[in-house]
């Protein structure tokens, strides 16, 4: 890591410092092949962002980009190898008694797959009362009862009394990511993580669940970190949001802008080549008609364990030269609110 990386610029999401990622990287280590050699997969690098209060950021990319990577360091589930989280301007890994416990209630993660994140021998009951009675919400399950029905009513899982006592295997992929939505309110957060949440249920039932959690975001001003493939979805969640959608790119952040601004005038290679593999019937017709497909060298996405000098994109740009293999480009503001990492955005 050479010390232009760190003086990357924070990408800044609304006002204030409610969560923080200072320069952050995350790296693995795994063991490939017959010889068992030990690889470094660089799942991110330095990572600089600021999420305010009541603030949406929608993360977009390929898989293995890093994405469920950076939500699960955001909700402490994942330590950085490098840099820090800050939690209210103060390091999570030195918070201690309460201070820990109101970062672990404020921030709460929804996962991808609704069908391996409830426990398949607990009813919907009892999935949901084990936080109200953990952090005090209910003294015992008689008084958790109507908490559990006014949950199940909010995130639209209806009529309640038919739902409360079914265990996960009697609900379908969406009812099972609305109890899980539900578990990750019940503790009245200020921020969730929802990483890739529409991805595991019905195309007809996405937009619903993109527009009640938007809903919650109106009513109780729950801030987000959306993660999504899809960047129509993304687009869509950012804009109802006035959020700011980020592209990643093998661990780092390489464009990130308001969602007209990066889908009607991105900077960044990769970025371009992502709207114009977008179906057209999710974007405006008469924008994208005009877009180009880009020419790439590859469609393959290099494998996280091969170290790439330089812009790490350029294995796949048809514009990368001699300072693309030699120098990495740091990410940076070239107009208010849009940061990128190009070295031919000047």
């Amino acid at each position: 890591m050479g010390e232009k990386l760190r003086v990357t610029q924070k990408i800044r999401v609304g006002t204030g410092d409610f969560v923080e990622l200072d320069n952050v990287s995350v790296y693995f280590q795994i063991r490939k092949g017959l010889l068992k050699r030990i690889f470094v997969v660089r799942a991110l690098e330095n990572i600089n962002i600021a999420i305010g209060e009541h603030s949406v950021l929608v993360i977009v990319g390929e898989s293995g980009c890093g994405k469920s990577t950076l939500g699960r360091v955001v909700a402490g589930l994942q330590p950085p190898s490098h840099g820090r989280l800050l939690f209210r301007g103060k390091d999570v890994r030195s918070l201690k008694g309460r201070e820990y416990r109101e970062f672990r209630r404020s921030i709460q993660l929804v996962h991808q797959d609704p069908y391996s994140s409830l426990n398949p021998t607990k009813t919907v009951f009892d999935i949901l009362y084990s936080p109200l009675k953990y952090w005090g919400y209910v003294k015992n399950k008689d008084e958790a009862l109507e908490k559990i029905l006014e949950l199940l009513e909010s995130v639209k899982v209806t009529p309640p009394e038919e739902y409360i006592f079914r265990y996960p295997h009697q609900l379908s992929g969406g009812e099972k990511q609305r109890i899980a939505l539900a578990r990750a309110l019940s503790v009245k957060p200020r921020f969730i993580v929802a990483d890739e949440v529409i991805s595991a249920i019905d195309v007809s039932l996405r937009i619903d669940l993109m527009n009640l959690m938007i809903d919650f975001w109106r009513k109780y001003g729950i801030g987000y970190l959306f993660i999504t493939h899809e960047l129509a979805s993304a687009r869509y969640f950012a804009e109802l949001t006035g959020g700011i959608i980020a592209v990643m790119y093998l661990g780092r952040v390489v464009e990130a802008a308001p969602p007209r601004k990066l889908i009607f005038n991105p900077l960044h290679p990769y970025t371009k080549a992502l709207i114009a593999a977008t179906p057209e019937l999710l974007m405006d017709l008469s924008e994208l008609r005009k877009k180009k497909p880009l020419p790439l060298k590859s469609v393959d996405i290099p494998s996280a364990t091969k170290y790439i000098p330089g812009c790490k994109f350029n294995t796949r740009c048809p514009f990368a030269d001699r300072r693309c293999l030699d120098e990495e480009p740091m990410l940076r503001e070239v107009e208010p609110g849009h940061y990128v990492a190009c070295h031919k955005v000047l």
